[in-house]
């Protein structure tokens, strides 16, 4: 095993500038088991103590274990399958190989948790694609991508991973005048944020921006009237 501290910066010419994004990494800090080819095997979630770094650590070794086996069981490659696809250890055009491959034996609720893993990790890899260089019109295009996934049903499981799905697919409904992509992140975003104090501003920004697409006139009051009324 060899540490290896990696500084994230924005100063151009440094080495590995998306390397924490491309790893899963999304703030600081940020701890992740590799194995030899630079692939995750375990990334710490929880408390920063010893105790629980040796945890990860378990983990990730005994991933790497399975990994070198040939002799894996049904239920084991099934696991092995949802440990890559949490991972993002699949490469885009294989993900649809890997699940045929590892479907065969499942049960019905196994297969539904299969394809849900394969969804989160198609969703995490399109996420994966931003970057601190990505232009606005970037932003657009990768937040019409994934309002397309959605419509194919790859909805993310993880709140946090939805909330940032939404995040993106609003900015594209604006610029593109999508008024059903809009209408659906606002009210999923109003379940996600549902509590949160601070929400308030951001929701009556948002769905002003949606009054203006229907072409919905903005009301002047709690007792506004209609034009002409």
């Amino acid at each position: 095993m060899v540490l290896f501290a990696h500084v994230t910066s924005h100063l151009d010419g440094e080495p590995y500038p998306d390397l924490l994004s491309q790893k899963g990494g999304r703030g600081f800090p940020y701890l992740a088991f590799l194995d030899e080819h630079g692939d995750l095997l375990a990334t710490h979630s929880g408390e920063r103590t010893v105790e629980n770094f040796r945890a990860t650590l378990a983990q990730a070794r005994e991933f790497h274990a399975l990994l070198a086996r040939s002799d894996l069981t049904i239920e084991e490659r099934y696991q092995v399958f949802l440990r890559e696809c949490a991972l993002g250890r699949i490469a885009p055009q294989d993900v649809q190989t890997e699940l045929a491959a590892v479907a065969t034996g499942l049960t019905d609720e196994q297969s539904a948790i299969a394809r849900q893993a394969v969804a989160d990790l198609e969703v995490k890899q399109v996420l994966g694609t931003l970057t601190a260089r990505s232009t606005p019109e970037d932003r657009i295009e990768l937040g019409a991508r994934l309002w397309g996934m959605h419509g194919e049903g790859k909805i993310p499981s993880d709140a946090r991973q939805r909330q940032a799905v939404w995040g993106m697919i609003l900015p594209y409904a604006e610029a593109r005048g999508d008024v059903a992509a809009m209408e659906t992140a606002l009210a999923d975003m109003r379940i996600l944020l549902e509590g949160n104090p601070r929400a308030a501003p951001y929701f009556a920004e948002w769905e002003a921006k949606l009054d203006a697409l229907r072409g919905t006139p903005p009301a002047v009051g709690p007792n506004a009237a209609p034009p002409g009324g």
